[in-house]
């Protein structure tokens, strides 16, 4: 081998040292750091989740992982549509302030104005109260769950408005606190029907979905009704998956909304550069509710406000067998994500769950890592674990209702 031929191996060999070393040095893309995330149900046999995310009202990534239909083989997108439980809620709290807006209602009127068969004509609960879950209201759910099968026959709205006017007794004094509360939000659906002359699935369409150009999304109070690209959802048994049927099937207000990822994230864009609602009402969704008494919710109108590592996030979680959902926003760095899962959500406990708030925040490690805290100095990070507290079977009869319609 003469030199030249040397030189020409040694050179070789040493480019190609170079070449390996620099594209093992080089860092993941946030996309493929996000799949990593979903790796889990990145498969053709289970159910799985889509992803979206946005920055200053550009998507960055939509991906989709795992399959919508198990029983066809469909695999899930980013333009599935899925069943997006107690975000619904943010979507029925916005109708209200928009019919506020309209001057069709006001949010200081109290319910039995809208509610005339409301028996209990001294509790003064108003619609603010009910969007900010600080009505007193014992759940909907629970009570019909102990009452005879004529009470919530027929359709589950008029029987859910029909259980509550007939309601003696609060929980506590409205405004003095804050217990999540399914029921009311039903009634916040029935409520934009007899204010406005719409049904909350009209006047959303109408007032919210259209304008905002959310072609995929409606509020689903028809459960004959066909849906493309729709996510069956699914909860695992002992040794398969199996369907996870609803038994609240046409019920809306607190859930039974359906959305993709990406009209959710053009929703979320919504917030930072309006469309639909004005600078004002947008904001006072947004705002955490003062107590009588002074204190202070982490709840505003249909929307939860928190912190993670350092940063305001604003946004609502959804639960059920075979639905796990979550949207937040970071508004000061205009940057948001959503998670829509056909899995069961690791509220409802089961063989196999997923957390969506869980990965929604791994989402923003990976995006926001300039900006976050870092995780040891973060107060947020590292809480003890909550006390137990012990209630008598009377505390919980009036206070809690079935898991499943936690949403």
């Amino acid at each position: 081998m003469d030199c030249r031929t040397r030189l020409l191996l040694v050179f070789t060999t040493v480019a190609t040292v170079c070449l390996v070393s620099c594209r093992a040095s080089r860092p993941e893309s946030p996309s493929t750091r996000v799949d990593k995330l979903f790796a889990e149900w990145n498969r053709t046999d289970t159910p799985g989740c889509a992803v979206g995310v946005s920055r200053n009202g550009a998507i960055v990534y939509e991906h989709g992982y795992g399959i919508a239909n198990l029983e066809l083989g469909v695999p899930i997108t980013s333009a599935t549509v899925f069943h997006i439980a107690s975000i619904s809620k943010s979507f029925t709290a916005m109708s209200i302030v928009l019919a506020a807006e309209h001057g069709q209602l006001s949010l200081d009127d109290e319910v039995q104005q809208y509610v005339p068969e409301w028996v209990d004509r001294d509790d003064h609960i108003t619609i603010r109260h009910l969007l900010t879950h600080t009505s007193g209201l014992r759940d909907a759910f629970g009570l019909l769950g102990w009452a005879a099968p004529s009470e919530s026959a027929g359709d589950q709205n008029t029987a859910i408005v029909r259980m509550l006017a007939r309601q003696r007794g609060l929980n506590f004094p409205p405004g003095t606190e804050f217990q999540y509360n399914n029921g009311g939000y039903n009634l916040l659906g029935s409520i934009v029907k007899r204010a406005t002359g719409q049904s909350l699935r009209a006047f959303a369409d109408a007032n919210i979905f259209k304008p905002l150009g959310m072609a995929h999304t409606h509020v689903h109070d028809d459960p004959a009704m066909l849906v493309p690209n729709r996510a069956c959802g699914y909860s695992k048994g002992i040794d398969s998956w199996r369907l996870a049927l609803s038994d609240n099937q046409g019920v809306v207000g607190k859930a039974g909304m359906q959305s993709t990822v990406g009209d959710l994230l053009l929703r979320a864009q919504n917030f930072d550069t309006p469309r639909v609602g004005t600078p004002a009402t947008l904001a006072a969704m947004q705002q955490r509710t003062a107590l009588i008494g002074g204190k202070t919710s982490t709840y505003g109108f249909g929307l939860d406000i928190g912190r993670y590592r350092g940063l305001e996030t604003i946004g609502h979680s959804g639960g059920d067998y075979g639905i796990a959902t979550n949207v937040v926003r970071y508004p000061e760095q205009q940057f948001a994500v959503a998670v829509l899962c056909n899995i069961d959500s690791y509220a409802m406990g089961g063989t196999t769950t997923i957390n969506p708030d869980a990965l929604t925040n791994s989402i923003a490690d990976i995006y926001l890592a300039d900006a976050l805290t870092p995780i040891d100095a973060s107060p947020n990070m590292a809480l003890s674990p909550p006390t137990p507290v012990k209630l008598s079977d009377e505390e919980l009869s009036i206070k809690t209702g079935p898991l499943s319609h936690r949403g």
